[in-house]
């Protein structure tokens, strides 16, 4: 379900942008925890590879949010400039 942003003070609205958060906190965190368990030398192919499965998750599923996707789209932003 998507909302707008007219819906601020809807608590269900208030709801869905703590779940797009915890979506990408976790996301993050993961990524994180998998690219620091890489062996040093493969550390940069598996942060590409952890950022564009984090980029494709976004388009399966995107955020229900105004806010939760201008999140997104700012980290996905960012990711794509590290390797440009």
């Amino acid at each position: 379900m998507n909302y707008n942003c007219n819906q601020n003070y809807n608590m269900a609205y208030q709801n869905a942008i703590v779940q797009d958060f915890a979506n990408w906190a976790m996301k993050f965190m993961l990524s994180k925890f998998i690219v620091a368990s890489a062996p040093h030398q493969d550390r940069r192919q598996v942060e590409m590879i952890c950022d564009g499965i984090s980029g494709l998750l976004d388009i399966v599923n995107p955020p229900q949010t105004q806010e939760g996707r201008a999140l997104v789209v700012g980290t996905n932003i960012y990711n794509l400039s590290k390797f440009l």
